[in-house]
């Protein structure tokens, strides 16, 4: 018959626990300061040419005198700038804290029994053997 003994160790493994502290630091106060800058803007201006549109004049003699009429006309169109604003941002930081933590572990172990056997031994004769004379 076999007989299972079971052993206990205790071994140490390190446990993660995240721990949120609040800590008192001292953060800089941030002051802005309204300034007036000039951005440039820019602006396009559009021409536009018209044809060439002959016109009759009427003299004594016709006479066919080309002219070029030429209309400027502008038109503003706006361009968007990028701006910077400034955004506080939040930053969370997180403490990693380590804590030991028991932990049983059961294991099996064989362990031999002693048992008795009966052993039958028989005591030895001794034999005598002749020796032949040559």
């Amino acid at each position: 018959v076999i007989k299972i003994q079971t052993q206990e160790q205790i071994r140490e493994v390190p446990r993660t626990v995240i721990q949120t502290v609040e800590k008192v630091v001292e953060v800089p106060q941030v002051q802005t300061v309204e300034r007036v800058v000039q951005v440039p803007q820019i602006q396009e201006v559009v021409r536009q040419v018209p044809r060439v549109e002959i016109q009759d004049v009427q003299v004594q003699r016709e006479v066919q005198i080309p002219r070029l009429v030429v209309e400027t006309v502008e038109q503003v169109r706006e361009i968007p700038v990028p701006q910077i604003v400034d955004v506080p941002v939040e930053v969370i930081q997180e403490v990693v804290v380590q804590q030991a933590v028991q932990q049983i572990v059961d294991r099996q172990v064989q362990v031999d029994q002693p048992y008795q056997v009966e052993r039958v031994v028989e005591r030895p004769y001794t034999v005598i053997q002749e020796q032949e004379v040559v």
